[in-house]
C-alpha cells in the first residue's frame, strides 16, 4: 500500500517502463544549435542562484574532505577538465574537482554534516540547512549519475535523527526561557520542587514519554503530547521536557522502565508531574 500524501504527479521511477532494449542511435551527437536550443529550455527549470549554491555546496564538502579526511579527497573526487569547466550545461563555474557521485561514502557526508550543524552560538541550524547539501548533491546526479543504495538509507537515517534532535533542542530551549522568566505554571505548585514546573494532570494524560540517553539527566523526558487529552488541554507542557518527578518522588536519573511504571501504577485520578 502506497504512503504518504498522493499528488497527480507520476515521478519517472513510478512510470511502467522497459530498459530491456538498448536506446536507439544512443551516441548520436546532436548539432550545436538543437542543443543551445534545449538548453535554453531546460536551464528554465532551475534558477542560476540555485545551481550556483549548489555548486557552493559541493566545494564546502571538497573543502572539508580536503583539510579533514585527505585520503578521501584524493579517492571522492575527480579534477574537471578545461571543456568541463567551460561546458555551460555543467554550471560548474569556478570549482576545479567534482564529486564522484558512482560509490560516495555517506559516511563522508554525515561527517561533513555533523560539523555543520552548530551555530557561532551554540543553537543548532535548522534541519532544512543540511537537506539542502543532500539536495545539491541529488541534483547533480540528473546527468545520469547514479547513487549508492547505501547513500540514500545513510542520509534519510541522519536527516530523520537531526530533526528530532533538533525538535528536542528547540523545546528545551523554550522550556529553559520559561522558567527563567518565571510563569505563573512554575509558581502554583510550590511543593518540594519550586524551580520546576508542577502539573496536575487527569488521566489520560496524553503524554508519550520516551527515554533519555543523556548521561547528565536520564529518566524520560516529553516526546509528544496528544490534542484532546489533559496535558495539551492544560497548554504549558512542551515536547523536550524533561521529567523531573512524579509526586513528590524524584525520578531524573531514574531507570526508565521504573519511570513509566509509577506513571502507569498510578492510581489517582490526577497525577502530579513536575518538569
Amino acid at each position: 500500500m502506497a504512503r504518504g500524501r498522493q499528488t497527480g504527479r507520476i515521478l519517472p521511477h513510478q512510470r511502467d517502463t522497459d530498459d530491456s532494449v538498448p536506446i536507439i542511435f544512443a551516441d548520436a551527437v546532436i548539432n550545436e544549435e538543437h542543443a543551445a536550443a534545449v538548453h535554453t529550455t531546460e536551464s528554465q527549470g532551475m534558477k542560476p542562484k540555485t545551481r550556483n549554491e549548489y555548486r557552493n555546496q559541493h566545494k564546502h564538502l571538497m573543502v572539508f574532505w580536503q583539510n579533514k579526511y585527505p585520503q578521501y579527497f584524493l579517492l571522492g573526487t575527480v579534477l574537471l577538465t578545461d571543456e568541463e569547466k567551460n561546458d555551460p550545461n555543467k554550471y560548474y563555474y569556478n570549482n576545479q574537482h567534482d564529486l564522484r557521485y558512482t560509490g560516495i561514502n555517506v559516511k563522508l557526508i554525515t561527517a561533513f554534516l555533523s560539523s555543520k550543524k552548530t551555530k557561532a552560538n551554540g543553537n543548532l541550524v535548522h534541519p532544512s540547512h543540511l537537506s539542502k547539501y543532500g539536495d545539491a548533491i541529488k541534483w547533480a546526479t540528473v546527468a545520469g549519475k547514479k547513487l549508492p543504495t547505501e547513500y540514500h538509507i545513510g542520509m534519510d537515517k541522519f536527516i530523520r535523527a537531526y530533526k528530532k534532535e533538533f525538535e528536542f533542542a528547540e523545546a528545551k530551549k523554550n522550556n529553559n526561557k520559561r522558567k527563567s522568566e518565571g510563569t505563573e505554571q512554575t509558581t502554583r505548585n510550590p511543593g518540594r520542587f519550586p524551580n520546576y514546573l508542577t502539573v496536575h494532570l487527569t488521566r489520560p494524560m496524553g503524554i508519550l514519554f520516551e527515554e533519555n540517553f543523556d548521561v547528565q539527566h536520564g529518566g524520560a523526558f516529553v516526546a509528544e503530547i496528544n490534542e484532546g487529552c489533559s496535558a495539551a488541554a492544560d497548554g504549558s507542557i512542551c515536547r523536550g521536557d524533561q521529567l523531573i518527578a512524579i509526586g513528590e518522588k524524584r525520578v531524573s536519573g531514574m531507570d526508565f522502565e521504573e519511570v513509566m511504571k509509577l506513571i502507569v501504577g498510578g492510581v489517582e485520578m490526577k497525577t502530579k508531574l513536575s518538569f
